[in-house]
């Protein structure tokens, strides 16, 4: 499983930062580093799969603020 982990989480970078580059055409590189990390931190995902009720399929019951 963790195998795919990488896997997703490499596909949702890369369409995270394809979105946020045509989308914001005048950030910096920078800007558009902080602007992709801050929306697909572990912190926010976790947040975004609870407000869509999907915490049931979690493997974790909370976020500790430690994501493995």
């Amino acid at each position: 499983y963790e195998r795919l982990e990488i896997l997703g989480d490499s596909v949702l970078k890369l369409l995270a930062t394809a979105h946020f580059f045509f989308s914001f055409q005048h950030y910096s590189e920078g800007q558009l580093s902080l602007k992709r990390n801050r929306y697909i931190s572990n912190h926010n995902l976790f947040n975004v799969a609870v407000d869509v009720h999907l915490q049931k399929y979690l493997l974790k019951p909370y976020y500790s603020g430690w994501w493995r």
